[in-house]
């Protein structure tokens, strides 16, 4: 069984959720590839992760090549056409458009003609905005592959958006919306069998059930899994001393993906941080220089290096998310394998796995007051979270080995529906 894992990069949330699972087949016994459109760092034999690349053909081969292309553009001219009018419309609509991330169904490459994919037996999507041309690649996927499609976000059962969230937020741009994901659809059905998504979470879950895609999709829920191998823990202690915090200061962690990401709320740490003037406060990550500051602030700038990040993990008392609208965040995977409560709104996957008293706290009223109370309901509560307790449920809930197992049984009940 050969499992390719395609996805745009190596890089980014999605991506980081992708490999691990990619790491933890490998090991399991996996034939398992990671294949991704943008090199952002050199390939990995060992590791099976290759990217795109031209193929390279001989003579006949390239006759061969272009002939199989010009069938499919012949085969598709309509969806392109389709497409070119949607291109028009976007391109029109797109300097009044204010969202994270906004992406049509098209791409400048095939990915089935890679001889990688070609000779797969499953191929397992992940984030592949601008990376696959769904108009072409769901038809020419029907009989030879299984699929199965991890959702990282909204997008593959939406439009041109990837969150609820923007889709909100540019009503101008709601009739291409449904224009985009009725064309979305039309090219999932060209497969001829639902197409196992898999929700990391029940919200997920129950997104792909209410969605016009719910006849084309069967919904199963396997969450990410965390990091193969750990760093060894360190107590609360060491990792202060190591980091040089104060043993005794109250301490607030937030990872920052961007400040520029609305959906995110990276604005509410700067209002709220300044009504807890005795906590302190470690940011890291992509921010803009200034739009985070103060007194009690401490900016680490973005970090690669994993042994660092898990230092502040196990140095905060509790990790912030304030985000809006969210899936499962790797940040919360990593703050409980570090033993780390987590403070966020109770959205996506967080409302399901940060559980009161346990492994942190979560907040309805997804604002600077709401934000407020759920750390003041923290500071309040008269016994604070384990964190023996929250490693041992992040091993319970996120086991890279159990999840590789999980995702094994998926791949043969997957092998069975294929054509004999």
């Amino acid at each position: 069984m050969k499992v390719v894992h395609v996805c745009l990069n190596k890089n980014g949330g999605a991506a980081a959720a992708a490999w691990r699972l990619h790491l933890a087949l490998l090991q399991s016994g996996v034939n398992s590839w990671f294949y991704t459109l943008e090199p952002r760092g050199a390939e990995d034999p060992a590791q099976q992760w290759i990217c795109w690349k031209e193929p390279k053909y001989n003579c006949w081969q390239r006759i061969k090549a272009y002939s199989i292309r010009k069938y499919w553009q012949w085969q598709t001219a309509g969806s392109r056409k389709e497409l070119h009018t949607m291109a028009v419309t976007y391109a029109a609509l797109l300097p009044g458009i204010t969202a994270e991330m906004v992406s049509l169904p098209d791409a400048q490459k095939n990915i089935l003609e890679d001889p990688l994919l070609q000779d797969a037996d499953i191929i397992h999507l992940h984030w592949v905005a601008l990376f696959i041309k769904q108009h072409e690649f769901f038809r020419r996927a029907r009989g030879r592959y299984a699929l199965c499609w991890t959702l990282h976000d909204l997008n593959p059962i939406s439009g041109l958006f990837h969150y609820h969230y923007d889709v909100k937020r540019n009503p101008q741009a709601a009739l291409l919306e449904q224009e985009v994901l009725a064309f979305k659809l039309r090219c999932m059905q060209e497969y001829g069998q639902p197409v196992v998504a898999i929700a990391p979470n029940t919200w997920m879950q129950q997104q792909i059930q209410q969605s016009d895609f719910a006849a084309h999709m069967q919904a199963v829920d396997i969450p990410y899994c965390l990091p193969m191998q750990p760093a060894a823990p360190v107590s609360r202690l060491q990792a202060r001393r190591q980091l040089g915090i104060d043993a005794h200061q109250t301490v607030l962690l937030a990872v920052v993906e961007s400040t520029t990401v609305a959906r995110k709320q990276t604005n509410l740490i700067y209002e709220v941080a300044t009504q807890f003037p005795n906590i302190q406060w470690e940011i890291a990550g992509h921010y803009t220089n200034g739009t985070l500051a103060g007194s009690n602030m401490r900016l680490h700038g973005f970090i690669s290096n994993n042994s660092y990040m898990q230092l502040l993990y196990t140095a905060a008392d509790a990790v912030v998310i304030p985000s809006a609208e969210d899936n499962l965040p790797n940040v919360m995977l990593e703050a409980f394998a570090c033993g780390t409560p987590v403070l966020s709104f109770a959205v996506g996957g967080m409302q399901q796995y940060v559980v009161p008293g346990l492994t942190g706290y979560t907040s309805t009223n997804m604002s600077a007051e709401g934000l407020q109370q759920l750390i003041q309901q923290w500071l309040d509560a008269p016994q604070q979270p384990e964190a023996d307790v929250i490693r041992q449920f992040a091993q319970q809930h996120f086991d890279a080995q159990h999840i590789a197992q999980q995702h094994q049984q998926l791949y043969q009940q997957l092998l069975t529906t294929l054509p004999s």
